[in-house]
């Protein structure tokens, strides 16, 4: 039996704000060929361009107990003895990986650790992190994007299958997907076996898939149409907004003087993501940057945490709210390094 790698991650939700702890990496066995068989490992010239791998990855290799063990290992619960949809991601990766080599499962961890720590949204962290392989030589292309898929599909504990959630928000949060651990863990192995045994189609997903939207997020039905039908901006040193205005665009936020986004409780409880855009419609290629969700309050406005100052982006973008519908929300921020509202209510 393999013994997994790590813990991969916790949260631990403080009044203000989601916090995610570092990754710790635990030494771990390398099964013997007596017990196993040798598994394959990627050795290359550090000096050398990696070469393009072949793919590797097969689910007729998944060896369904060892795959459950791993996961369990990998996963550390919160307080009250849940996991989310995130965390699942993060184990179900890891644990496909190993079924390549253990050097690419370690250095997946590695590398996702490191974008965590630095404030990176947990599903980007993924993505950049399979990414990273490719462009290294350790993973092929291809099989990246199978074990992102199956591992997206695999990860979810609710009826939405359309995005991965975490465990952070109030009550009657629809934004929030949690499970006991064997509960959530005997979720994932079903669907993986069912994939194994042909009975549930599953399909690639791209790295460049916005975190928690569809791939193709335009529906041709109120696109780009606000909510409220009303999206101006007022600067801060316009009309006054009280604590439960509309939206707001709060460069350094007080928490970790990093960008939050609020979005207006109008549509709260309809925006399922939201993200920063070039332009609109907003599209995989014109993405800027994936919000993390943070909770709603300050006058029941949903908001979204960032991973740089507002004055750090681009003045002219946009801050987009998707909603459920598939209709979106959008923003055009002016100047990003200064506060923006709009009216209350819009």
């Amino acid at each position: 039996m393999r013994i997994s790698n790590q813990k991969i991650y916790n949260e631990e939700i403080s009044q203000k704000e989601l916090k995610i702890n570092k990754p710790i990496i635990t030494p771990r066995s390398v099964p013997s060929s007596s017990s196993q068989g040798t598994k394959p490992e990627l050795v290359s010239d550090v000096n050398a361009t990696p070469a393009k791998q072949e793919a590797k990855f097969s689910l007729s290799t998944l060896n369904g107990k060892e795959m459950k063990e791993d996961m369990k290992q990998s996963l550390i619960a919160d307080k009250s003895g849940l996991v989310n949809e995130e965390q699942m991601q993060v184990a179900v990766v890891s644990t496909l990986l190993s079924q390549i080599s253990e050097k690419a499962s370690i250095a997946f961890v590695k590398e996702f650790s490191s974008l965590v720590a630095k404030g990176d949204a947990v599903e980007d962290s993924v993505k950049t992190a399979l990414k990273s392989l490719v462009t290294k030589g350790e993973l092929s292309e291809v099989d990246a994007k199978v074990i992102n898929g199956i591992s997206f599909r695999a990860s979810q504990l609710d009826k939405n299958l359309e995005m991965l959630f975490d465990g952070k928000g109030g009550a009657n949060d629809m934004t929030i997907a949690v499970d006991p651990v064997e509960i959530a863990i005997e979720k994932a192995s079903k669907v993986i076996s069912d994939m194994k045994s042909g009975s549930l189609k599953f399909d690639e997903r791209s790295l460049e898939a916005p975190s928690n939207v569809k791939e193709t997020i335009s529906n041709g039905t109120a696109t780009g149409a606000s909510a409220s039908g009303d999206s101006s901006l007022v600067s801060a040193t316009g009309s006054s907004v009280n604590a439960g205005g509309g939206f707001l665009w709060k460069p350094s936020s007080d928490n970790n003087s990093k960008l939050v986004v609020l979005f207006p409780p109008s549509i709260s409880g309809s925006i399922q993501s939201a993200g920063l855009y070039t332009s609109v419609p907003p599209t995989s290629e014109n993405m800027i940057e994936s919000g993390r969700f943070s909770g709603v309050g300050n006058g029941a406005r949903t908001h979204f945490r960032f991973s740089k100052s507002g004055g750090q982006y681009s003045d002219g973008i946009y801050a987009v709210g998707i909603l459920k519908d598939g209709s979106y929300v959008s923003y055009k921020i002016s100047d990003t390094s200064s506060r923006q509202e709009s009216k209350i209510g819009k």
